[in-house]
């Protein structure tokens, strides 16, 4: 995993993570993006348009042509959590990459003051349900309308940071 670095912004980025959400299966990208009709070149902007403080977000890459295979970001506003997401290649779900960009994010997240982060989650897609129930992190969970919202703090419990760094030697 590392940060966008050199991609953010309008520094060429968008493109290397559209080739990530362009491939995801429809129920993937509708559990990320919550709609099939999300414009995905305006998502892909979104997703690279960091300020490294209060917006920020990392990939993982791999093979031969170092492809973006995973992607995750959190946006924090003046009052509150900051919302955190991520999305993860079809044929790189369940590998532990999710979990381990998530540890990432709390990281960087805590190290600038943000305290908590909020998900946003379909009712349906149970396995962000149990990637965020099975991550170390106390879950605040409730419903709204059509999702699940979870909020948790980004410091990590001891317990947390052994499942983390478990998790980071199997992705």
């Amino acid at each position: 995993a590392r940060g966008l670095g050199g991609m953010g912004g309008g520094l060429g980025g968008g493109p290397a993570v559209l080739a990530l959400l362009a491939p995801l299966g429809s129920e993937s990208r509708l559990n990320r993006l919550f709609s099939l009709g999300t414009c995905l070149g305006t998502e892909a902007g979104r997703a690279v348009d960091v300020d490294y403080e209060r917006t920020y977000a990392l990939v993982a890459i791999a093979g031969l042509d170092r492809g973006i295979v995973a992607h995750a970001a959190y946006y924090a506003k003046p009052e509150g959590p900051a919302e955190v997401a991520w999305v993860v290649a079809d044929d790189w779900q369940g590998k532990g990459l999710g979990t381990l960009l998530l540890a990432h994010l709390a990281e960087h997240a805590e190290s600038r003051g943000i305290g908590s982060f909020v998900a946003y989650v379909l009712p349906e897609n149970h396995r962000m349900v149990d990637v965020l129930r099975e991550s170390g992190f106390p879950l605040l969970g409730s419903r709204t309308v059509g999702q699940v919202v979870f909020e948790f703090p980004t410091s990590l419990s001891a317990a947390a940071r052994d499942r983390f760094d478990r998790r980071e030697r199997v992705a």
